[in-house]
């Protein structure tokens, strides 16, 4: 996670690159949140929240505030610059109030200090990092009665009928590896290949949540859409070479080699080149892994 806070992490690229999450989402999200709490949003928490991406889409339904909150004050500056561009884009009759903070997401008394205030709860590509019992206790107590503690991630992308590229990428980010992948931090990144499911067993089996709704989505494996996360995106080299740069992975690695050799990114694309003749135009489609999880306070 600390990559993330580096005062000279590329924020805004990350913003740009990363893949982004899918209108079916939120309208299953939506639909769940319904059934409970009378369907409110008055009050939303977004968690991780990087540049906002998890939340803006929200900003037409919420009645009262969104409250973001990040370890990083590079991410946080750049979800402030977001959050006002959306909101002067959507012309809202009623703009919902936006504070957006740096905060731990297992204690965000800071910014909401009284409990059983929040309707919705979202947090977004980031729960691995969470140490699990601190916050799931936090989440219960910011948490309305019947209000929704919804979290969802994606992992690994899949090179779409290209086997040698899905080669080439476990080599490139294997732990065990000589690239970069040695370089993710633990055991965050472990937790978010096997898609969350330790922290999802645990939800399920805790008695302070109820009609806990899990979804793994894995496109070689079980490739059914229905219901699912399902995050595309068609890419050039050049591009995905931009989003290559996002993982901490490689910021670390091009830190730890401080301009001895090419950055992570321009390795990356050297491998591709010379085992498959791609050019920085090609242009290919991804998918990638996801999971997300529905729960509902008592």
């Amino acid at each position: 996670m600390s990559a993330f806070s580096d005062k000279n992490f590329d924020a805004h690229q990350y913003s740009s690159f990363r893949p982004t999450y899918p209108s079916e989402l939120y309208e299953m999200l939506i639909r769940y949140h319904s059934k409970g709490n009378d369907g409110q949003l008055n009050t939303i928490l977004d968690l991780g929240c990087g540049p906002g991406e998890a939340s803006i889409p929200l900003l037409r339904q919420c009645t009262g505030k969104i409250v973001a909150t990040d370890l990083s004050s590079t991410m946080i500056e750049v979800a402030k610059t977001n959050f006002q561009k959306a909101l002067t884009e959507l012309h809202l009759t009623n703009q919902p109030a936006v504070t957006v903070a740096v905060s731990p997401s297992e204690d965000v008394s800071s910014v909401l200090p009284e409990d059983g205030t929040v309707d919705l709860v979202v947090a977004a590509e980031c729960v691995h990092w969470f140490q699990w019992d601190k916050w799931l206790t936090e989440m219960n107590r910011v948490l309305k009665e019947g209000g929704t503690l919804a979290y969802f991630a994606y992992c690994d992308p899949v090179f779409v009928g290209n086997s040698k590229m899905d080669e080439i990428y476990e080599r490139f980010t294997c732990e065990s590896g000589e690239l970069v992948g040695p370089y993710w931090q633990q055991p965050g990144r472990s937790r978010l290949r096997h898609l969350c499911k330790e922290l999802n067993d645990i939800v399920l089996a805790d008695g302070r949540f109820t009609d806990v709704r899990v979804e793994y989505y894995e496109p070689l494996k079980n490739p059914s859409k229905k219901e699912k996360m399902v995050i595309e995106r068609n890419y050039t080299m050049e591009a995905f070479m931009k989003y290559v740069d996002t993982w901490s992975a490689s910021h670390r690695w091009n830190m730890a080699h401080n301009g001895k050799d090419e950055n992570a990114a321009e390795t990356f694309y050297k491998i591709v080149h010379q085992e498959l003749g791609w050019t920085k135009q090609t242009e290919f489609p991804v998918s990638w892994k996801t999971m997300y999880v529905f729960a509902r306070k008592l």
